[in-house]
């Protein structure tokens, strides 16, 4: 194992028209210096490059594909163990400036979030958590910063034990019929709510809406998918 960086995508459908413009913008700032592959779940065609792995990934409709992710990210464990840190990124993320190693977890912070940009009021908060005790996202409040789904990563045995244990919510929730509110983003977060002390949280930098205006610089933005689908319908 070196110490190199493993990035996860998923491009599945119209999503695989923003692989290429993800891709490009990782390898130029994300991580400068350190080696980085890049694992990409689509049916479609993957950016071509020695630094691209393609895991053929049927699409499926609206939510499997983000309920379903850290599944995905189990079929690729022997291989992602290969490396020293995993991230998982949305598709329409960008990297507009360069991400150095202070978004790398420490021995003490195996896993990283970020911080989600949004202000919540009270109200907005209890209604993004999953609010059913039978739910295995069930979350009776939010002790810390809530935090956002489209980027978080961290070292590879944790990162791999965490999608082992949120595949396993999710899959027992879908026996039971239960989608939690915010899907994976709920799932992220109660892991978190159960095992604060493994995460460091990055500022909301490193996942800032396409054209907000805030006090972060950011570095990670999340492009508006809307536009730049040109109203298609892109789930």
């Amino acid at each position: 194992m070196t110490e190199d960086v493993a990035i996860l995508i998923i491009g599945t459908g119209l999503y695989a028209e923003l692989l290429p413009g993800m891709v490009q913008s990782f390898r130029r700032y994300f991580l400068p210096g350190v080696s980085k592959r890049f694992y990409i779940f689509t049916d479609g065609e993957a950016p071509a490059g020695d630094d691209v792995r393609r895991v053929y990934r049927e699409h499926k409709p609206w939510p499997a594909d983000t309920l379903e992710r850290y599944g995905m990210f189990l079929g690729v464990a022997d291989e992602l163990r290969r490396h020293k840190f995993a991230f998982f990124s949305n598709a329409n993320m960008r990297a507009v400036a360069p991400i150095g190693r202070e978004i790398l977890p420490t021995d003490e912070r195996p896993l990283v979030v970020v911080r989600h940009p949004r202000n919540f009021t009270p109200e907005q908060l209890a209604e993004a958590i999953e609010q059913r005790p039978e739910s295995c996202a069930f979350m009776e409040r939010v002790a810390h910063a809530y935090v956002a789904g489209g980027f978080n990563g961290g070292r590879v045995a944790e990162f791999l034990a965490m999608s082992a244990t949120i595949d396993e919510w999710q899959r027992k929730d879908a026996a039971a019929g239960i989608v939690p509110p915010w899907h994976d983003e709920s799932y992220l977060n109660a892991y978190r709510g159960r095992y604060a002390w493994l995460f460091r949280v990055l500022c909301p930098a490193y996942l800032y809406p396409e054209g907000w205006l805030g006090d972060y610089p950011a570095r990670l933005i999340c492009l508006d998918k809307s536009r730049f689908f040109k109203r298609k319908n892109f789930r």
